[in-house]
């Protein structure tokens, strides 16, 4: 199918999480420099309009001038949003408005006459503000770059410019680990499914897997492209486990050259060991943005010039691509939740959300794989059973 819809919104992103199968969550803005570009984060309602288009409705906008919320994570369990902004984070708590929507009444009729007028609830949700934390300290000009939940939500995860990871027990944000990680910024990391192992991605050009128990360091990725030329840098890490699969990690890898026009690698890992299965490669784009479906099959990847790839996570090969979906650097990924619901609203096996700094944010999806219905099956039997039969009688069987 490729690139379905395109939404437009009044400021530049970089923050985008699925909350359900019908809310997405989107952050970003202009920052600190007054330049009259809000900063906002935002959740959006998707809904199936005509012909199996997707509509995109903002059911609540938080304010979070004046600084840009720059990354996100979604609790597991509870409704919470944890937003990077500068070199703290915040718990945001997601709310019900309850308040009656007395302009969009609806009148119930009774045969006997007495009709009655009811009101109906709002749609619009609220957003909470709860605990801060601070958790960078970089003396020059310290920022958070990625936050993340455990599986279970009792640890929240974070890492910035100072190169630390630091593990915070929620939902209280008390520090319980400290891991002095990369002497540049941590630009990526994952936890897996157990929660006992990080990844994390540096600009110090190194790929760690840490032990989030004790801190101390499991293994380094290290990895060369046979066909390729020239240093690479990991710029992206993803844990995935498949259906009836073991665990996986992910990773892709750009030309350190910031003038090489090699192309991109995206890597299979062993994660028990830490040893490369196999790699392909995926263009000379350079990859931003990498981001695993929850059912452990496909990959998402952004790029550098707007583009947007969804690969499988088997053989890492690529199903669909599209070039330029956005007009600038893509900035984040999102998948659409792996449900019967979902499915029937993106009209598709799933559906990629990516978001830009060009203000846009835009769903790409799969084609539906064939379906083989059981009628269809049975006469593919019946007829089988009928030939075979035939033939039998002409040999006289």
């Amino acid at each position: 199918m490729g690139l379905k819809e395109r939404f437009p919104t009044d400021y530049p992103l970089y923050a985008i999480s699925t909350l359900d199968d019908h809310h997405i969550v989107l952050a970003g803005g202009g920052g600190s420099a007054r330049t009259g570009v809000p900063n906002a984060l935002e959740i959006y309602n998707l809904t199936k309009g005509s012909g199996n288009a997707i509509q995109a409705e903002p059911v609540c906008r938080y304010d979070t001038d004046p600084e840009a919320v720059m990354n996100i994570a979604l609790h597991p369990k509870e409704r919470v949003i944890a937003c990077g902004m500068s070199e703290k984070c915040q718990l945001l708590s997601i709310r019900q408005d309850t308040r009656i929507n007395e302009s969009n009444e609806t009148v119930r009729r009774r045969g006997d006459g007495n009709d009655r007028v009811f009101s109906q609830v709002s749609k619009k949700l609220l957003l909470e503000p709860g605990l801060t934390v601070r958790t960078d300290f970089n003396e020059d000009g310290p920022r958070q770059k990625i936050v993340l939940f455990t599986r279970y939500g009792l640890r929240m995860i974070t890492g910035g410019m100072d190169g630390h990871i630091r593990i915070w027990k929620y939902p209280d944000l008390q520090l319980q680990l400290d891991i002095a990680a990369h002497s540049g910024d941590i630009d990526e990391m994952d936890v897996n499914e157990t929660g006992t192992r990080i990844v994390s991605v540096s600009r110090d050009n190194h790929v760690y897997v840490w032990n989030s128990t004790n801190g101390e360091r499991v293994s380094e990725l290290t990895i060369s492209f046979s066909k390729a030329k020239g240093k690479y840098i990991a710029r992206s890490c993803r844990f995935g486990t498949a259906v009836g699969a073991t665990e996986s990690l992910y990773t892709v890898h750009n030309p350190l050259s910031s003038s090489s026009k090699g192309a991109c690698y995206l890597v299979k890992w062993n994660a028990d060991d830490y040893h490369p299965l196999k790699y392909r490669a995926i263009g000379a784009e350079r990859a931003t943005k990498m981001v695993i479906s929850n059912d452990g099959h496909f990959l998402g990847l952004g790029t550098s010039e707007g583009s947007v790839l969804i690969c499988t996570t088997f053989n890492l090969k690529t199903i669909i691509r599209v070039p330029n979906a956005h007009a600038s650097v893509i900035t984040g990924l999102t998948f659409s939740k792996c449900t019967s619901e979902a499915r029937e609203l993106v009209d598709s096996d799933i559906a990629l959300i990516s978001i830009s700094i060009d203000k846009n944010f835009c769903i790409t999806t799969l084609p539906k794989r064939r379906e083989i219905s059981i009628v269809f099956l049975i006469l593919v039997v019946i007829i089988a059973i009928y030939i075979a039969f035939s033939y039998m009688a002409y040999l006289g069987i």
